[in-house]
């Protein structure tokens, strides 16, 4: 699964046993990641890959081409806006780490 920007809104994903659909998103392509957050483009594309920003998981979804930001999803009914609320209704405890993603059957 390749999926970059845009693309991904509307999508119904997983993590875990975690189903979310994805509402928005903020793509960042290669060139526009940060030296800070470098790491994160050393991953395989189709992962969740949090960033660690003054103690917060920022959830993103690695590509061929960069990552795209979390910025609003809906788990279980519920809408999730802010990235501490989205990794933590994803369960994503931790900054660098894979998470697998899928798409559900």
């Amino acid at each position: 699964m390749l999926l970059f920007g845009r693309e991904v809104i509307g999508r119904t994903l997983r993590i875990g046993n975690t189903v979310f659909r994805v509402l928005e998103v903020e793509p960042y392509p290669h060139n526009k990641v940060s030296a800070r957050y470098r790491e994160v483009l050393s991953f395989k594309p189709g992962l969740i890959v949090a960033v660690g920003y003054r103690g917060i998981c920022i959830p993103n979804i690695t590509t061929d081409g960069g990552v795209v930001r979390l910025t609003k999803v809906e788990v279980d009914g519920k809408t999730f806006n802010r990235p501490k609320d989205i990794s933590q209704a994803l369960g994503i405890e931790r900054p660098m780490r894979a998470y697998p993603l899928e798409i559900p059957d």
